[in-house]
């Protein structure tokens, strides 16, 4: 579960990273994310702060691929998405 001074946000950037590599090696142009947040006590906002963020570097540098989807079941998570992508901070 989550506890907050493991690094969880480097581990979950990583996994993004593990299926971009894929994503890049088939060379799709699409990546779709299913999210259902919570099932291990990870604060929704921080999973879409991360997720977006790695996904926006990710786009910065792999021209092939056209669009990534967050697929949101439930209106807090497409919530923390809303807020993660209006708040974007386009310095990272």
């Amino acid at each position: 579960g989550y506890g907050g001074a493991r690094e969880e946000g480097k581990q979950l950037a990583g996994c993004y990273w593990s299926v971009f590599n894929i994503v890049r090696k088939s060379n799709l142009k699409t990546v779709a994310f299913l999210r259902q947040l919570g099932i291990y006590g990870y604060p929704i906002s921080e999973v879409a702060a991360v997720s977006t963020r790695e996904a926006f570097r990710f786009l910065a540098v792999e021209s092939t691929v056209e669009i990534v989807y967050f697929v949101c079941f439930d209106l807090d998570t497409q919530f923390a998405y809303d807020t993660a992508l209006r708040t974007f901070d386009w310095n990272v």
